[in-house]
């Protein structure tokens, strides 16, 4: 598999989702990424900025990403899981960079047997230099 020949989509695009998206631009120019948040001026910056697709919607993200990246908040997760749920097909592979939460959180939300994996980031991968802890799921 090459990440080049993926989609990839990113729910939240606060500092860290955008640090992430703009990093993957970097190295790889050729991918086709997602974005979406509530935040329509985030998401009207990096369409502009990078000419990503953005979207307020997270299930039109997630019908158009290869890979889900949950960039959001932990005290939202919850809500966010049960919104898209029925969205994320076993084809997709969702990585959570949401701090604190564990995997088996994530997977009890989601239906059985979605592939997760949670990756702890830090604000370098804006310029393709962080170093990231990576735990898969069950």
């Amino acid at each position: 598999m090459h990440l080049t020949d993926k989609k990839i989509g990113f729910i939240g695009t606060g500092k860290m989702g955008e640090s992430l998206i703009r990093g993957i631009l970097g190295t790889h120019s050729d991918i086709s990424i997602y974005a979406s948040d509530v935040y329509e001026p985030s998401l009207k910056k990096l369409n502009s900025e990078l000419g990503i697709s953005v979207s307020t919607d997270n299930t039109h993200t997630i019908a158009n990403s290869d890979i889900v990246v949950l960039a959001i908040k932990p005290q939202i997760l919850k809500d966010i899981l049960a919104q898209i749920k029925d969205t994320i097909t076993a084809d997709k592979l969702v990585i959570s960079i949401a701090a604190g939460v564990p995997l088996a959180a994530i997977e009890d939300e989601l239906n059985s047997g979605t592939r997760v994996i949670r990756v702890m980031p830090n604000i370098a991968a804006t310029v393709a230099e962080a170093a990231s802890a990576i735990c898969t799921g069950t």
